[in-house]
């Protein structure tokens, strides 16, 4: 062995010495808390959908408070946005997902609807933002997984129902 290679350590000890300090690094979390799994990006995909769907049955519970003599078919409308939130969670719906809450129940950072001044302004702004939601479903679906994507075509499906519906209803309330 030459006087050189006596002075440096081997190859084989240096790589031990990583290998051994980069398990121990390993076992050193700040906090003692183990690191979160990532979250799926269709999870936060559906969640933020699921939210935007509570918020036109946000729009919904704010007109029949408004206007309780509104036709009872917009209850159902609203009932109906709340199942597709649902669906959108997953099958488990009492199963929190992180920065979700449940379908129906206003999101702490939701700005209230706003209410337009008569029952003809409350629908046509219905029908308007049904119109949208509709719209965007449609791209949304465009960029989603099979399965989500029927679900979204599903929606937008409804979506553009209660705005034909409500549509026919205007002008009449």
């Amino acid at each position: 062995m030459s006087e050189a290679a006596a002075r440096w350590p081997s190859r084989r000890s240096v790589l031990a010495a990583a290998g051994t300090g980069l398990l121990a690094l390993a076992g050193c979390v700040p906090g003692g808390e183990p690191p979160r799994p990532p979250v799926d990006p269709e999870v936060r995909t559906r969640a933020r959908i699921a939210e935007e769907v509570r918020a036109l049955s946000r729009r919904y519970a704010a007109v029949v408070a408004a206007f309780p003599d509104a036709d009872p078919q917009l209850a159902s409308f609203a009932a109906e946005h709340d199942a597709h939130a649902r669906a959108l969670l997953g099958p488990s719906p009492g199963a929190a997902t992180p920065g979700t809450s449940s379908p129906g129940a206003p999101s702490p950072s939701a700005p209230e609807p706003e209410m337009p001044v008569g029952l003809d302004a409350a629908l046509q702004s219905l029908v308007a933002a049904e119109q949208a939601a509709a719209r965007r479903r449609g791209r949304q679906a465009g960029r989603a997984s099979p399965v989500l994507a029927r679900l979204l075509a599903s929606i937008a499906g409804s979506e553009a129902a209660h705005a034909a519906l409500l549509s026919g209803a205007v002008g009449t309330a």
